[in-house]
């Protein structure tokens, strides 16, 4: 059989790795252990900073493939021989919507701090840039389809 990965694997393991958190966080209220849990305390904590890190890594492989698609489906001089991509056989593989979200709401239920901010900041930041580059290129038909917008849950869990 072939092993071929798909966008609903990615989106499969991101979305469990975001419901980990959740189901976490909702487990400490029931225990009256918020306090602790919240702060940061514990094995708890380490477990859900490691969920979040893993949803990030996932959505950073799948945008640096859809990085790779992009450049070689529009081959471009100005590129340095240092800085070309690899190609892919994974010519689906890019980040969806989803993909985003689930990033988002990990980061939401790993705890609270300034640097799980900054890294929910910027992952909406990165979303917004690769969404405003492909607008900017000029239209050709051989390019794959444009980076996810935003949406409303997008923004709200950021």
């Amino acid at each position: 059989g072939s092993s071929t990965l798909q966008l609903m694997d990615f989106d499969s393991v991101m979305t469990k790795l975001s419901r980990f958190n959740s189901e976490m966080e909702s487990k400490a209220n029931d225990n009256n252990d918020e306090r602790g849990f919240r702060r940061g305390y514990g094995q708890e904590s380490s477990l859900k900073r490691e969920a979040a890190d893993k949803c990030i890594e996932l959505l950073q492989a799948l945008e640096r493939n859809y990085d790779c698609i992009l450049q070689h489906a529009r081959p471009s001089d100005d590129v340095a021989p240092e800085d070309i991509l690899p190609e892919t056989k994974h010519s689906q593989l890019m980040p969806s919507a989803s993909s985003y979200n689930h990033v988002l709401h990990t980061l939401a239920h790993s705890g609270k701090g300034q640097r799980v901010a900054a890294e929910a900041s910027a992952t909406l930041d990165r979303m917004l840039e690769r969404c405003r580059k492909y607008l900017e290129m000029t239209k050709d038909p051989s390019l794959p389809l444009p980076p996810p917008e935003p949406t409303i849950i997008t923004f709200n869990s950021a």
